[in-house]
Parts: C-alpha cells; sequence; structure tokens
C-alpha cells in the first residue's frame, strides 16, 4: 500500500497539499458520511505518515511507517524462499543436507554484516552529531548547517531502524528453520556441521524464551571476536 497513491498525492507533495487531499477523500471516507471504516482508518494512517516531517522521511527511506505492524513472519518465509532459490540455482547444493546448510550458512552471514552496518553507521551518526553547532551564526541557534547535519542523523536512524527490522526477520527466520531437516532417505546424508548446531540450539532459546535480540556471539560462534 502507497501512502501517496491511497492520498492520490505526488511524493514531492507540500504538506499542505496532502493536508488538503486527506480533507477530500475524508469527506467520503469517513464512517459517519456512510464510508468504510478500514478505509478510513488506512487514510489516516496515510496521513498522520506523511504530515510529520521524521516519519514521511523514514517512510520515503524504508516504505514502512514508523511504528507499523510488519508481518516479519511472512517476511522471514519470503527470505527463506529466496534462499532456497538462490542455493539450488547457484551454490552446486545437491541434497537437503547441503542446501540446509547453505541457508544457515547464509543467515549467519548476512545477520554480521547487518550488524556491522550497525556498528558503521551508528559511527557516522556520531560523527556528524559531533559536528552539530560547528558553524554558528549571530542572533540564530541553528544555521543552515546544522539543518543539513539534522537530515544526516535522520538518514543514520533510518538505516540502523531498517537493520535491526533484517535481523529481527532473519532470527525469525533461523527459529522456523528448527522445523526443516534433511530426508534421511538421502543417499548422502550427513549431520549437519558443528556450527549449525549452535545456530539451532539458540533458535530454540529464542523460541523458548521469547526474545528477539540479536544473535549472541555463541551463535556466530565468535565468543566475543567480531572477526569470523
Amino acid at each position: 500500500m502507497d501512502y501517496y497513491e491511497l492520498l492520490d498525492v505526488e511524493k514531492d507533495a507540500t504538506p499542505e497539499e496532502i493536508k488538503k487531499a486527506f480533507r477530500q477523500k475524508s469527506k467520503t471516507a469517513h464512517p459517519d458520511h456512510g464510508g468504510d471504516e478500514e478505509e478510513f482508518a488506512r487514510l489516516s494512517e496515510a496521513y498522520k505518515t506523511l504530515s510529520d516531517e521524521d516519519k514521511r522521511h523514514f517512510y520515503d527511506q524504508t516504505g514502512i511507517a514508523k511504528g507499523q505492524s510488519m508481518d516479519l513472519h511472512a517476511e522471514a518465509e519470503n527470505f527463506l524462499i529466496q534462499l532456497f532459490d538462490s542455493a539450488i540455482e547457484n551454490s552446486g547444493c545437491i541434497n537437503g543436507t547441503d542446501i540446509l546448510d547453505e541457508i544457515y550458512k547464509e543467515c549467519r552471514s548476512r545477520i554480521h554484516a547487518r550488524e556491522k552496518d550497525i556498528q558503521f553507521v551508528t559511527r557516522t551518526k556520531e560523527d556528524f552529531e559531533g559536528k552539530l553547532g560547528c558553524i554558528q551564526k549571530d542572533g540564530e541557534d541553528e544555521t543552515i548547517f546544522d539543518f543539513v547535519l539534522k537530515e544526516k542523523i535522520q538518514r543514520c536512524d533510518n538505516e540502523i531502524a531498517l537493520a535491526e527490522i533484517d535481523i529481527q526477520t532473519i532470527e525469525i527466520a533461523l527459529i522456523m528453520l528448527k522445523d526443516y531437516h534433511p530426508n534421511p532417505k538421502e543417499k548422502d546424508f550427513r549431520s549437519r556441521p558443528t556450527e549449525n548446531k549452535q545456530i539451532n540450539a539458540y533458535a530454540n532459546f529464542l523460541l523458548d524464551n521469547d526474545i528477539d535480540s540479536p544473535l549472541s556471539s555463541f551463535a556466530y560462534g565468535r565468543k566475543g571476536n567480531d572477526d569470523e
């Protein structure tokens, strides 16, 4: 659902144009005027997002409304399907064991990469924050340069939030994977590598304790070392 299409405005619409569009559509969409309650709720959510500068910027960057409830289970399923497709098309995996090993390996790699992204963007954000107020103008608390820096800081916040969603989605995928196993009738059936058993054990721990924090160094087998 595209909020701009829902309100029938362009992506560069001004706040006034967005407000006018919402009011116009509310005349027929509001339940008190015979409209559909769910449709009006969608219009209201679109207006709340696009009329707030911070929320609109985040939506433009990510396609996700801040605070929006996402079906991460469905996202995790789609993620697993993509990894499975890649494993059978590109990696030369010949049986279920190889395919599952490849999927586990890719999950581990992507979580590690997104954690590194968060670390890098966080440092970049702190650098921008440290430059706020480095140039001053008489009679003004904030300068045009501070606004530039604040926009960059906001973009960093958006990137961090998106990376955290990615990590959470992959963690759910790992939990889902614990219910899958190679067909024992396969001629080449082998046990999964120890590192995958570690990840699977941690997936069970996450599930049993209802924890949605990033995978620990135990799951990565890094024991506190960032390098694999």
